[in-house]
């Protein structure tokens, strides 16, 4: 089961990375306009996708990869290289960055979602109905903090699941 959870970790934070930053990329090529836009096209695709990046970064905390040390050592012939691996070791360390990075892009990717229909960023935290709540205008500033950067945020998520991929008995990855 662990290694299910594992490459769907890498699959899932690399196409949320490759979401995120559709809509820089499409400005410069067409290539990425379908990426940008399938997902706010068809909210129960998009909110199915929010909700698989969500559920198997939670998953990614329970169930470890079993760490393939020897093998891995045997190819590499290093002994040095045993300080870095762990075998079995501590989960929530040890997939800690797969998990921030897969539960920081479902949260940008669902604003993303539900503020798509505004024109811009900076709608979201003008929003009447919701500055009267004090409750709303605190998810609106998280809101506007995380959809000014998505584009940063989907870079480093698709860098740590490249890095968990390469990576994978690595302390931290």
């Amino acid at each position: 089961m662990g290694i299910i959870i594992y490459y769907l970790s890498v699959t899932l934070n690399l196409w949320a990375g490759l979401y995120l930053i559709s809509e820089f990329v499409s400005k410069k090529t067409e290539i990425f306009e379908p990426i940008a836009n399938g997902l706010r096209k068809n909210k129960i695709y998009g909110y199915t996708f929010v909700g698989l990046v969500l559920a198997i970064a939670v998953l990614k905390l329970f169930f470890v990869m079993p760490s393939y040390v020897e093998k891995s050592l045997a190819v590499t012939g290093g002994e040095t290289m045993k300080a870095f691996f762990r075998k079995g070791a501590i989960p929530v360390i040890g997939d800690l960055l797969p998990f921030i990075a897969g539960t920081l892009a479902g949260v940008t990717i669902l604003f993303d979602l539900i503020f798509s229909k505004k024109d811009s960023v900076e709608d979201v935290e003008i929003d009447s109905e919701d500055q009267e709540d004090g409750d709303g205008k605190k998810k609106n500033k998280i809101a506007l903090f995380l959809l000014s950067w998505k584009t940063v945020i989907g870079f480093s998520v698709m860098v740590v699941a490249v890095l968990h991929l390469i990576l994978s008995g690595v302390l931290f990855i």
